[in-house]
């Protein structure tokens, strides 16, 4: 019984001692600023810093003002500088109405004052408009007076003179008013636009605002600087390339760029920008596998309804077999995680209509440019930059700027590049190299007497001309069909031009002619094929 007393005593001492160190510690309100964002495929990472001067003992610092998008759970502190301990953290929600109601008073205000500027250069471009009309009246009214004292001989040239000088100085005084106004007009129609979108965003916006109180003891009084980390949605950003070419170097420079858009509840001011291609929301554990089992049933005889189903069910099967592979390749890809530190410290405002663009990277390549033409989908000829891309780091697909050789030519997709790949970027239309096609006249024709049989004839010449002074490569794409019925029967034709390599790009039946054109050589290519099937049937041409 002794021993239990001692305890509660024991006990009681402890909570009142904690008591009295919560009671007696410092209170210090402190301002923290953004000192780096790392933002990610989707949200970003907020680093804010505090500089505080703490007393020796127990302090109570309290952050005030953090976005109410903070979430508790994701929220990170250190002491990056002092020798001071971080003690009990505590999470509280702040309701702001108050300062809500002022911000929305001073928008409004704002946009009243706006308003009425709008409003007065508006009178003074219809005064303006008006004192010219008015003009143009008295000068018409002048010149008929004028022409008719011309008539009788009575014109008095001087005054002519005079009255011509004070019209045109009033007149050009009233245009150039009227131009200004306009200029003035359409600037302070897009500051209203921007304070109507604020006020917008605010109204649709938290009335709440995030509060951290955290316990920091000190050995001795010091400045110690914090850290507060926490993570935030509505942040992204995306890579855009560039590739400028240099057709006579053969030389291919690849800028990688990236768009930053944030539309948090702060904006990111004079802070360390890192772009990081991790993503922190996707799954980080293995999934749980389930048993399988595996039992015998009697053998029912199979009906010809249930074909079709079991047919469906095998096509189900064959697609999970093949989406599973897509998802293996994709974690590949995805296992690179890079970051890219941008230079210096940087402002992002959380406007959706703004992004903010940087340079990344720069890439100096060799290309072999190769110029492609598929002749019965296009008669263009295609100029493309093939390369290895021997980087350290993987480059994820997204939007291609193209300029060649200084010209911009249009906009494509660049691919996902891992280090060692080949790639084949799209330079635009190739206009110094000439194409043509020739159709020979395929025929149809039947023959035979036991079976007759039908056969179409595809007789092609292709014609391409080097108008560089250089050599080029060319490759000229088309196809020879491919019989899936025994029946039908393809043949090449005696005179055919033999291609350079057979099924292309593993496309069954895509052929490929390429050859090194000297600068204005021509090159002739003849495509030649019989396809012949029994005449009591129906050629159907696929395209797969």
């Amino acid at each position: 019984m002794k021993r239990r007393s001692e305890r509660v005593m024991i006990q009681t001492s402890l909570w009142c001692v904690g008591l009295l160190a919560s009671t007696l510690a410092v209170a210090l309100p402190v301002t923290s600023e953004i000192e780096a964002v790392t933002v990610y495929q989707a949200g970003a990472m907020v680093t804010r810093s505090a500089r505080i001067d703490v007393p020796r003992g127990v302090s109570q610092v309290t952050f005030e003002g953090l976005s109410s998008a903070v979430n508790a759970g994701n929220v990170r502190l250190e002491v990056a500088q002092g020798n001071a301990e971080l003690g009990q953290i505590r999470f509280d929600r702040v309701q702001t109405e108050a300062a809500y109601d002022a911000q929305v008073r001073d928008l409004t205000e704002q946009i009243e004052a706006v308003e009425a500027l709008i409003g007065e250069l508006e009178d003074r471009g219809k005064t303006a408009e008006l004192k010219l009309k008015f003009l143009d009246g008295i000068a018409a009214g002048y010149a008929k007076e004028s022409w008719f004292e011309g008539a009788r001989g009575t014109a008095d040239v001087e005054s002519w003179r005079a009255a011509l000088n004070v019209l045109e100085d009033g007149a050009a005084a009233a245009r150039a008013t009227i131009r200004e106004v306009k200029v003035a007009g359409r600037e302070q129609q897009k500051v209203l636009s921007r304070l109507q979108r604020e006020l917008r965003d605010l109204r649709g916006g938290s009335l709440s605002a995030s509060r951290l109180n955290v316990a920091l003891n000190a050995a001795a009084a010091q400045e110690v600087t914090v850290l507060l980390h926490y993570f935030v949605e509505s942040a992204t950003w995306s890579p855009v390339y560039e590739a400028r070419l240099d057709s006579n170097a053969g030389a291919l420079r690849l800028l990688q760029k990236a768009e930053v858009r944030q539309t948090t509840d702060e904006d990111w001011q004079n802070a360390a920008l890192t772009l990081s291609t991790s993503d922190p929301s996707s799954a980080l554990a293995a999934p749980d596998p389930t048993s399988e089992f595996l039992d015998l049933v009697e053998v029912q005889p199979p009906m010809a309804k249930r074909s079709a189903p079991m047919a469906l069910a095998t096509d189900a099967i064959e697609e999970i077999v093949v989406s599973g592979a897509a998802r293996e390749r994709a974690t590949e890809v995805g296992a690179y995680a890079v970051n890219y530190q941008i230079p210096g410290r940087v402002n992002v405002a959380n406007d959706a209509d703004e992004a903010q663009t940087f340079e990344l990277a720069t890439f100096e390549m060799a290309a072999e440019l190769v110029t492609r033409i598929v002749p019965r989908q296009s008669l263009d000829a295609f100029l493309t930059a093939q390369f290895t891309y021997d980087a350290d780091v993987p480059l994820y697909a997204s939007s291609l700027q193209v300029y060649v050789d200084r010209v911009f030519v249009g906009e494509s997709w660049m691919p996902t590049a891992l280090p060692g790949q080949e790639m084949v970027l799209p330079m635009g239309q190739d206009r110094q190299v000439e194409f043509s096609l020739q159709d020979q006249g395929g025929e149809k024709g039947e023959g035979g007497f036991i079976g007759r049989t039908k056969t179409e004839r595809t007789d092609l010449v292709f014609e391409i001309t080097n108008r560089r002074r250089s050599p080029t490569t060319v490759e000229v794409i088309d196809v020879l069909p491919v019989a899936i019925n025994k029946d039908i029967d393809v043949a090449l034709g005696d005179d055919a031009t033999p291609a350079t390599e057979a099924d292309f790009d593993d496309k069954r039946g895509v052929l490929v002619w390429r050859r090194n054109l000297s600068g204005g050589d021509t090159w002739r290519i003849r495509h030649e094929y019989e396809v012949e099937y029994p005449a009591s049937k129906v050629l159907v041409r696929q395209r797969r």
